[in-house]
Parts: structure tokens; C-alpha cells; sequence
């Protein structure tokens, strides 16, 4: 399953590069997000290991993020391995015309075993959960840029 999804913040591409490689923050945007444990290497930069374990639908899923490449503040590449997934996610941040920033994110997931029947039914899910991470991170990044809480 391959798709890309975007959104325009009125902050600064720095400001929100900052603010998504913040692991401090990122259950403020990831609601299903119950831990980050980094692992290896340099956090943000290639070759760094973090475990992220997510709880889905009364399931804990264990994910290793793998960052594979990575150009500060434009872009990110990284491998997310599950039990039943692997997923390539390439995260780019260009800066627009009027100071804000696009932040687009490419997803490809291969799917293992029987989560690949089950995949054919839960794209739709899977799509919709990223796109609403990424309207929490907007709002997180604008509100606290604005000096108030989300």
C-alpha cells in the first residue's frame, strides 16, 4: 500500500522539523503512542534505533524505527518494522511563500502473513489514523507557536 499525505502549518519549516523530531512530544500527537525508547545511534540521524509501542484496537504493537537518511530541516527517510509490517515513510518539510511549511509524508507498507489479507480492508483505517496525527501535530505546533495550549 503506497499513499502521501500533507499539511500546511503557519510556523516556520525549522520551527516544525523541530517540533516532529521532539520525541518528547510525540504522544501529544500520537494519542495511541504509550512509550519511545531510543535505542542506538544519534537520535534523528541515520542509523538510529527507537522502539515506539503503540496501543491499536486493544493491541500493543511494538514498532523499530529505523532512521535511514536524513537532511535537516527538508528531509527524513525511515524503516518501521513490526511483527506483521514493514513500512517505508519519507517525511519532507519545504518552506512556502507566506513563512509557513508543508510537511508531506510518503508511506509505503509491505505487509507479512495474514495481515496482508487483513491490510486489504484496513487501508482506508490506516490512511485516515496518519492524516489525523498529522492534524494533531499541525494544532500542537500553531497553538504552542501562539502561546497556548492544545
Amino acid at each position: 500500500m503506497k499513499f502521501s499525505s500533507s499539511v500546511v502549518i503557519s510556523v516556520g519549516r525549522a520551527a516544525a522539523w523541530a517540533a516532529c523530531e521532539n520525541q518528547a512530544t510525540l504522544p501529544d500527537w500520537q494519542p495511541t503512542l504509550r512509550s519511545v525508547e531510543h535505542r542506538s545511534g544519534v537520535p534523528g540521524q541515520p542509523g538510529a534505533v527507537t522502539e515506539l509501542t503503540h496501543e491499536e484496537g486493544g493491541h500493543r504493537v511494538v514498532m523499530l524505527q529505523t532512521v535511514t537518511e536524513c537532511r535537516q530541516p527538508d528531509f527524513r527517510a525511515s524503516v518501521c518494522e513490526t511483527a506483521s509490517a514493514r513500512m517505508l515513510v519519507v517525511d519532507t518539510f519545504e518552506t512556502l511563500a507566506d513563512g509557513g511549511a508543508r510537511w508531506t509524508s510518503w508511506v509505503r507498507d509491505t505487509f507479512k502473513g495474514t495481515m496482508r489479507v487483513l491490510a486489504l480492508f484496513s487501508r482506508t483505517s490506516i490512511r485516515k489514523r496518519i492524516e489525523s496525527d498529522m492534524q494533531r501535530f499541525k494544532l500542537l505546533v500553531e497553538t504552542r507557536a501562539a502561546g497556548t495550549s492544545p
